[in-house]
């Protein structure tokens, strides 16, 4: 049946291989079980509905992948996404968790909309790519930099940023931490970033940081109930309808579709010839599914679920269908029932995952055409403003505006789509207005 379901001897690849694909994709990705949750919380949000709820978005989001879309990938709730949820919709901005679920909620409506309508090419072609890279580098940037503040190695005083007493406690496991996972990461070592985790938990035990009397229970138990935060959606009009929420709603649905189509570009280059064109060929389904996972995410009541990198770990192991997606699911049904064990982590031990992920983001910085001032110029301002600001939505409108208004200076007018034009318009509206 798998044979047949998955076309197994048509992708060359065996169950056994698939199975132990599978395992590879969870080990590497399981991290997120532990950080979203503690950064979601900053909004407000309970951590151990959170928990059950992140767990369950993965589940529903990669066995769609898997069984729909026949693809070895991995969908959870995006780094850098929920950052932005936590950070700048709700401590930034001032929304309620439930408003900034509803903005979830919509860019998911809005994403799918554009994935089954067929129109994303002509959005992709309107933003440009100095934007994307930008927009990837400040995210990770950002990540880094407050997995650092939340294990205490950074703190903010009288609105600078200055080092933290990183002789003993949370900040000093959190550098061997990240010593940890730097070195496991240098020997390519796979799951490098969960067993920095781990280590790094089991070091806070026997100095006192890790505080495990959540196991006095056991490590296994019925996962939490997730009432307090599904379907807790904000419906306040004078809210929901404002430019200043549009604009979130957009910022939102750029993120999710850059990451998710910057992910299945970078994953496929694992592929060649035909092999490669057939796994392009899917990218519509895939497309669906992410979208359809982040509005199902949203009523779980967790931000945008979108397709995890880490899958080209389980590529790498072998894997080739859904199978491996499936498989990496079911491991992820094993974790729900063991939300003790997961939330006992503290900050400090999941500080190396965020400087990690924060640093392979990046790594896109290393694109920008420095050079020409035009790109260059407007990308620095949009990885500035949001580092300083912890707001990504102003620094995509700081970096699409300028990279408008230098192309326009410097008389490159057939550099701009239409799109490109009108998003620039509504970014500046949004600035004099709100």
């Amino acid at each position: 049946m798998l044979e047949h379901f998955f076309n197994l001897t048509g992708h060359r690849t065996t169950v056994r291989t698939e199975a132990a694909a599978g395992l590879v994709t969870f080990l590497t990705s399981s991290y997120i079980l532990a950080v979203n949750p503690q950064i979601m919380a900053v909004s407000g949000m309970p951590v151990e509905p959170l928990f059950t709820a992140t767990a369950l978005a993965i589940i529903c989001g990669t066995l769609a992948m898997g069984l729909f879309a026949n693809l070895p990938l991995l969908l959870a709730p995006g780094m850098g996404l929920n950052i932005y949820f936590a950070y700048s919709i709700v401590a930034g901005k001032g929304y309620s968790w439930n408003h900034a679920l509803t903005a979830v909620f919509l860019s998911g409506l809005l994403f799918f909309a554009v994935s089954l309508l067929g129109v994303r090419s002509i959005i992709l072609r309107a933003v440009p790519e100095s934007v994307k890279h930008s927009l990837s580098a400040s995210i990770g940037l950002m990540i880094a930099a407050l997995g650092l503040k939340n294990a205490g190695v950074l703190v903010f005083r009288e609105g600078f940023v200055s080092l933290g007493d990183v002789t003993g406690g949370a900040p000093l496991l959190a550098l061997l931490g990240i010593a940890v996972t730097g070195v496991l990461l240098t020997l390519r070592f796979r799951a490098a970033v969960l067993a920095g985790i781990i280590a790094t938990t089991l070091l806070g035990m026997a100095t006192g940081v890790t505080d495990s009397s959540a196991l006095s229970g056991g490590i296994v138990s019925l996962p939490p109930s997730i009432a307090p935060i599904s379907m807790a959606f904000g419906a306040d009009p004078e809210r929901i309808f404002s430019l200043d929420f549009a604009v979130i709603v957009f910022t939102l649905f750029c993120i999710d579709m850059f990451d998710s189509l910057g992910t299945f570009v970078g994953v496929f280059d694992f592929f060649g010839g035909e092999e490669k064109r057939r796994y392009d060929s899917a990218i519509p389904r895939a497309l669906l599914v992410d979208a359809g996972a982040t509005a199902i995410g949203a009523c779980l009541g967790v931000n945008t679920v979108t397709t995890y990198v880490e899958s080209a770990t389980g590529i790498t192991a072998g894997g080739r269908t859904g199978l491996t997606a499936a498989v990496a699911a079911g491991f992820m049904i094993l974790a729900l029932f063991l939300s003790p064990l997961i939330l006992m982590i503290p900050p400090a031990a999941t500080a190396p995952a965020m400087v990690v992920t924060g640093m392979f983001m990046m790594q896109l910085a290393t694109r920008l055409d420095y050079s020409d001032f035009a790109q260059g110029l407007p990308a620095i301002a949009s990885i500035l403003v949001t580092v300083m600001t912890f707001s990504i939505s102003d620094g995509l409108m700081f970096g699409w505006i300028g990279y408008l208004l230098f192309m326009l200076a410097s008389g490159r007018r057939d550099k701009l789509d239409r799109v490109t034009i009108l998003v620039g318009v509504f970014f500046l509206i949004r600035m004099v207005l709100v």
